[in-house]
């Protein structure tokens, strides 16, 4: 079967490259154009002994000058060979003209067996033998890369330790980031975060039904998974695991003691549930800060009162603390008359009745 050459503008084949000239300058005018164009866009590279302009050096035309690439190399080491964009071309030609040829489990094949050959050469071993040894090179240096991934560990802890030592910067670092990731997601994507995305849906259910067998199954694994954690942890399956137990208590008697003393205050916690209405945590839309919302542990909206519950891993952490003192003058900027009554979780523990009569006391004394 005789080669075929093909125009690269309008696909048409021919049997002699002669052919494709005389299409260009006596067919088809636009293909023409479009090559003449092409043309005037190339570029080229000066031969530094005779100043000849060339699309590459080769040796071909450095047999003229007695000498070899490596030779001119060395002698003019910051002037190319090639001119710029024409390996990217060559690779393109050289792709266009594999898949033309061949079909795709040819390539395969020719690949890997040019591969294979090139690695039986060069090493003198089988690809079998080749992957062993690396294996085995991979195990001995594994105590090596482990020490070295545990450094690297210690340096990013250690840099983010530095940026939450100041909590404001970091919480406007921290949101400026979100913000920038966002922005890149709806330039690319279309959507706030590459989770919402259908394809990205569609690999989430793929895995899991990889992994279970179906998707009721692996929903139904999850929720029994989550139902034992929470029944493990806090008692109970309707409790929310993000507020801890000692502190709805404590918001639960707070708001039993003010209907017994006759106070109806619109109050706002985390587990609060009357008449089937679920409310949460009040929100606080902030103005100039790191955040666009914080959130209040327990709050009355007439009295514009908050009592704020510190659990022990809470105070203990110096980060925690200046987080809050952030967040309380942000909330403050806020709602400026706004009053803040702080409880710790070990005076609660130890001293449960004068914590809750301070906490009415102070409620109180904002009417």
């Amino acid at each position: 079967m005789k080669k075929k050459y093909v125009c690269a503008y309008c696909d048409k084949s021919f049997e002699q490259p002669t052919d494709i000239s005389r299409h260009y300058q006596y067919e088809s005018s636009a293909c023409y154009s479009q090559w003449k164009h092409e043309r005037s866009q190339r570029t080229f590279v000066t031969c530094q002994i005779c100043q000849q302009k060339l699309r590459s050096i080769t040796n071909t035309h450095l047999k003229k000058h007695d000498i070899t690439q490596k030779e001119y190399q060395a002698m003019f080491p910051t002037h190319p060979l090639f001119a710029s964009g024409l390996l990217d071309t060559q690779n393109k030609n050289r792709e266009t003209t594999i898949n033309q040829r061949y079909s795709k489990q040819e390539i395969k094949y020719l690949r890997g067996e040019k591969s294979k050959q090139g690695l039986e050469r060069n090493s003198g071993m089988s690809r079998q033998e080749f992957s062993k040894n690396l294996i085995n090179d991979a195990r001995k240096d594994k105590k090596k890369w482990s020490e070295r991934n545990a450094k690297i560990g210690r340096e990013v802890r250690k840099k983010i330790h530095e940026l939450k030592s100041d909590p404001e910067n970091y919480e406007k670092r921290k949101a400026a980031v979100t913000k920038k990731r966002i922005q890149t997601n709806m330039k690319r994507y279309g959507v706030r975060f590459v989770q919402s995305l259908p394809k990205t849906k569609k690999k989430q259910k793929e895995t899991l039904i990889k992994n279970f067998g179906s998707l009721k199954n692996a929903y139904d694994i999850m929720i029994s998974k989550s139902l034992e954690s929470r029944l493990k942890k806090f008692g109970g399956i309707n409790f929310c695991p993000m507020f801890s137990l000692a502190s709805q208590d404590l918001f639960w008697q707070i708001h039993k003691k003010l209907l017994e003393l006759g106070y109806i205050f619109n109050l706002h916690f985390a587990t609060k549930n009357l008449n089937g209405n679920r409310t949460g945590e009040y929100q606080v839309l902030i103005k100039n800060g790191a955040r666009k919302m914080r959130f209040l542990d327990f709050y009355a909206e007439e009295l514009k009162a908050a009592i704020e519950f510190y659990e022990k891993s809470h105070y203990r952490n110096e980060q925690n603390i200046l987080s809050d003192r952030v967040r309380i003058n942000e909330i403050k900027q806020s709602i400026p008359d706004i009053d803040f009554f702080i409880v710790s979780e070990d005076s609660w523990k130890t001293a449960p009745d004068e914590v809750l009569n301070k906490c009415i006391e102070f409620l109180l004394s904002r009417l």
